[in-house]
């Protein structure tokens, strides 16, 4: 159970890690204040997300398999969530642990941002080579980020994928019944 926590972490770390920009870089540890690098330019002007998923393993799991296909951005403006993949991608989040992966790369307006959102639709979990599916209540999880770019700026963000923290066991009887209800955090952020 700890390590398919740790894999979440770290799946979410590789998202956060994902943010930079063009000028000296700034690594923030905490990214919950707000970075703000505005400049007079225009708000239509391309910047870029780059976003990396990792996770900490958990001992008794030997494969967590989890698939996102939607992921989206909050620019804070009149604007609503703008859809940056519709791509369905599975990870493996012991593959994670020290190994950040790219998740996405996209193109953004420049601007200030405020939020990721990122579907989970499936969730599988092995243990003693037998696999086991994990019920999802809520696929949409919701990430709290505050980041500003402008124009050739690009975003680094490393998102943890807390396995540990987001997979729970429920036993009925002789078997085992998982519930996915996914941690997931920003711990780096990066604007080059």
């Amino acid at each position: 159970m700890r390590k398919i926590n740790i894999i979440f972490l770290s799946l979410l770390l590789l998202i956060l890690f994902f943010v930079y920009c063009s000028k000296s870089p700034t690594l923030v540890e905490n990214p919950a204040p707000n970075i703000d690098q505005q400049s007079p330019q225009s708000p239509s002007k391309s910047a870029t997300i780059r976003i990396l998923l990792k996770d900490s393993p958990i001992d008794e799991a030997e494969h967590i398999y989890v698939t996102i296909n939607r992921i989206r951005v909050h620019k804070a403006s009149p604007e609503n969530f703008i859809v940056i993949s519709e791509e369905e991608q599975v990870f493996d989040l012991l593959e994670l642990k020290n190994n950040p992966r790219p998740l996405i790369e996209a193109s953004l307006t420049a601007g200030h941002y405020n939020q990721i959102r990122m579907d989970v639709i499936s969730g599988t979990i092995v243990i003693g080579g037998a696999e086991f599916q994990m019920k999802i209540p809520s696929s949409e999880i919701k990430i709290p980020v505050q980041f500003t770019l402008e124009q050739d700026m690009t975003a680094k963000l490393t998102l943890d994928f807390d396995a540990e923290k987001s997979i729970k066991v429920n036993k009925q009887g002789k078997k085992d019944n998982y519930t996915l209800r996914p941690v997931i955090k920003v711990v780096g952020l990066i604007i080059t």
